[in-house]
């Protein structure tokens, strides 16, 4: 645990999500499928100055099953919170 007033504070996040899917299987057209993924992540939020705000910078691996293959993704993503 970290007081909200610490310089930096790491995260984990997880959870479960519906994905809509194009999968080309090569043998016809595209077809749209909606799946379930799952995707685990963390991060780190870094206090700006003397100010309540902070910059995010988090990481999530996603992978969704779809009837050919898995597709999977890491998006990197860096944002600001204003407040505690």
């Amino acid at each position: 645990w970290r007081p909200a007033s610490a310089p930096a504070r790491a995260f984990i996040a997880g959870g479960v999500g519906s994905y809509n899917v194009r999968v080309a299987d090569g043998a016809g057209p595209p077809a749209s499928e909606s799946r379930v993924g799952l995707g685990i992540g963390a991060g780190v939020s870094l206090k700006l100055g003397t100010s309540s705000n902070r910059l995010v910078i988090a990481t999530r691996y996603t992978s969704v099953s779809t009837s050919v293959s898995s597709t999977t993704f890491l998006p990197l993503t860096v944002g600001l919170s204003f407040g505690k």
